[in-house]
């Protein structure tokens, strides 16, 4: 049975997400604002020994290392982004800080480490960035991975670069042509989904400016290495400016088609596109905060998806959004703040993760929320720690334990890379 599998949640303007379509990226933002630029300004340190393990019938933890090396531009902390994981190696992209004045504080160039088999994570080389935002990780392969992300010229001026790992064993990424935004315009935000030999398709959004009222969904393809971009055209509805965040996840197949999800402010909504190019509207809501579709993942043919927090559901609850025969319906999950990444096992057992926030007289802290179902009515909560889980992924092909990215820990140093196994 094959399944798609959505994650939507209420966020803050500017925000950003992962997921894959099913190359492995989703969601979105501007560059003002990003929840996936909270896990933290130093991801080094050590190992943990692991919470628990699968044996136990609790998920364990087991904390990764990961450092910039000495010849590393000259950055004052880094923080992790996205995950991806082939067959025998994995990627994990990180934007890095630059302490401007006391207060004041710039995203610095990209890092991306990968690790081969059982080895170390390390930095891969990779062409010089300046000020990096949103840096999606799309992987097809061991070979085949691309890293999505928005670079600036100007601290106002925003544009897309792709950066693609060149076929060798040695950890290296080449700079491939990436679209260019139509006149007056900045890229926003731009993610990929990746298909062998280059075939790619982009989705994000431009902005004119700083003007967070202007912008609108964007689409490209191309269909393989070295050819050129089209601009593909999106329907009407979607297209007049406002302070969304363009196409912020989408679950597609190599012709394109599939469901496209698009943010306009206090609404979303998700498109399907035909392989000719038709696109009908699935699913419509209009909340009372801005709001996004974060995740989209699965497989083809059979469609059914969940969705996380969004205006409507009762204070502190997240849910599914599943889409099956006829259509969508939301299930609330009672006890979850917001839901942020979604993961398929290689028993295509779906699990999703987020976190549920609790306030106190010692400030807001939040613990995971890791849920699992096997699209039934039966949803599986799992044992809970502390964070909040805000990138999930299994390998594409094989099994093998999970990859997570925690921030919001009590401790930030506890924030990073973790290595999870899961009952």
């Amino acid at each position: 049975m094959n399944r798609l599998v959505m994650i939507m949640s209420v966020s803050i303007l500017l925000a950003a997400c992962n997921g894959g379509g099913r190359g492995d990226g989703n969601g979105d933002a501007g560059m003002d604002a990003s929840p996936g630029e909270d896990a933290g300004t130093d991801a080094g340190g050590g190992a943990d020994a692991g919470d628990a393990g699968a044996d136990s019938g609790t998920p364990g933890y087991t904390r990764i290392p990961l450092q910039l090396p000495d010849d590393f531009p000259d950055v004052d902390g880094f923080g992790l982004f996205d995950v991806a994981i082939a067959a025998d190696r994995a990627w994990v992209s990180a934007y890095t800080s630059i302490v401007v004045q006391p207060g004041w504080t710039d995203n610095g160039p990209v890092a991306i480490f990968e690790r081969q088999g059982n080895g170390a994570f390390a930095v891969a080389s990779a062409p010089d960035s300046r000020m990096v935002f949103f840096p999606y990780l799309c992987a097809v392969d061991d070979n085949e991975v691309y890293v999505t992300l928005v670079d600036t010229k100007t601290d106002e001026t925003g544009f897309g670069r792709i950066f693609a790992r060149e076929i060798g064993p040695e950890p290296v990424f080449a700079e491939e042509p990436a679209p260019e935004a139509p006149q007056g315009r900045n890229i926003m935000s731009m993610r990929s989904a990746c298909f062998s030999g280059g075939n790619l398709w982009l989705y994000g959004s431009t902005q004119i400016g700083d003007d967070i009222y202007s912008n609108v969904p964007f689409v490209f393809h191309r269909a393989a290495t070295g050819e050129p971009w089209e601009t593909i055209a999106l329907p009407d509805a979607v297209t007049a400016p406002s302070y969304g965040t363009g196409v912020t996840s989408a679950w597609i197949q190599p012709n394109g088609s599939g469901f496209y999800a698009f943010s306009s402010g206090e609404s979303v909504s998700i498109f399907f596109r035909t392989p000719e190019g038709a696109w009908s509207n699935a699913f419509e809501a209009t909340t009372q905060e801005v709001a996004q579709i974060l995740d989209l993942t699965g497989d083809s043919g059979y469609f059914e998806g969940v969705a996380g927090t969004q205006s409507g559901l009762d204070a502190g609850m997240g849910g599914f959004l599943r889409f099956g025969r006829p259509g969508f319906s939301l299930e609330p999950v009672p006890d979850t703040s917001e839901l942020w990444a979604a993961a398929c096992d290689s028993s295509g057992r779906l699990y999703v993760g987020g976190c549920k926030y609790d306030e106190s007289d010692a400030g807001l802290s939040s613990v995971t929320v890791l849920f699992r179902t096997d699209y039934t009515d039966q949803t599986e909560i799992l044992p809970r720690r502390d964070g909040r889980i805000q990138r999930f992924t299994f390998p594409k092909k094989g099994q093998g334990p999970g990859l997570a990215i925690l921030d919001f820990t009590l401790d930030p140093a506890e924030s990073g890379l973790y290595e999870v196994a899961v009952p």
